[in-house]
């Protein structure tokens, strides 16, 4: 048999040290080049950067454009962005994922729970009034463009910019450092009520922890999906009061304190929102992802 090139019988005498002597220090994890660092730094950096100027191109055409045409137009912008910072950073972008049509409907169903959650909530309180009939015949255009909309953030955020950050930091620091990115690129549009920042980061660590427990896109996709449809076009719960660009299946207004969602931002500025948000994150907290799912 062959001897093993120096460096390799080196690591292998250190193996077999360690395995023998008990007290040894176990082999350290390697480090992150400084290569990968910087790569790293600035694959996010043109990503958000890009992201504000892409915001920025968009309120320059904001009325000439339909509102479903300027959706879909930062969108594919948001794509490009998402493509460009995962080839960067050396990561790619994140994929579906394993078992993604069992992940899609989990996500959706806890997108969708979360917000009749908070609609129930609202209306045993007697804060929740009706101000649509339900009308099938309303436009379903806004689900479509919704699903674009989030499936383009999911993919700059969880599928380009987590992936990026977890190659040199754990995990659960790669999680929160994007969600609150995503906080940040939120507040720098149209937020303004300082309990939306958490909400949002919160938001954030949820779809986050969705994609790595799921070890795919489809998952974060669903259940964002799911709570921007059941707020907007089901139940038309933002903006508050009134309804969004596409209608509203079954419209409501929020009439309540603004802590609990009666203000212009609805239930994004709500503490209700918060306590789904952080029930639905230490759930996930509390849920080992498997070797293999």
């Amino acid at each position: 048999m062959p001897a093993p090139p120096a460096d390799e019988a080196a690591l292998l005498a250190q193996m077999l040290g360690a395995r023998s002597n008990p007290a040894a220090p176990a082999l350290a994890a390697p480090r992150p080049s400084t290569l990968a660092g910087w790569r790293v730094a600035a694959a996010v950096t043109a990503a958000l950067a890009g992201l504000l100027a892409v915001g920025w191109a968009m309120g320059q055409i904001e009325g000439a454009w339909s509102p479903a045409a300027q959706t879909l137009a930062m969108s594919a912008a948001v794509i490009v962005l998402a493509a460009v910072a995962g080839r960067v950073a050396g990561t790619g972008l994140m994929g579906f994922g394993v078992r993604w049509r069992h992940w899609s409907l989990v996500g959706a169903a806890m997108g969708l729970g979360a917000i009749a959650w908070c609609a129930l909530s609202l209306a045993l309180g007697g804060r929740l009034t009706e101000t649509q009939e339900f009308a099938g015949t309303v436009t379903l255009g806004g689900m479509p463009v919704t699903l674009a909309q989030v499936g383009a953030e999911e993919m700059l955020f969880r599928g380009a910019i987590q992936p990026a950050i977890g190659r040199i930091a754990p995990p659960l620091a790669a999680i929160a450092g994007t969600a609150a990115a995503f906080a940040l690129l939120h507040l720098a549009g149209a937020w303004d009520a300082p309990l939306t920042a958490l909400n949002v980061f919160l938001a954030g660590c949820w779809l986050g922890l969705l994609a790595e427990r799921s070890r795919g896109l489809i998952a974060p996709v669903a259940a964002h999906w799911g709570w921007n449809a059941g707020e907007l076009t089901v139940l038309g719960l933002f903006p508050n009061p009134g309804t969004g660009p596409w209608g509203a299946l079954w419209g409501h207004d929020i009439v309540a304190d603004a802590v609990w969602g009666g203000g212009q931002e609805g239930l994004n500025a709500s503490f209700l929102a918060t306590m789904v948000l952080g029930a639905m994150t230490l759930a996930l907290l509390a849920v080992r992802r498997r070797a293999e799912i």
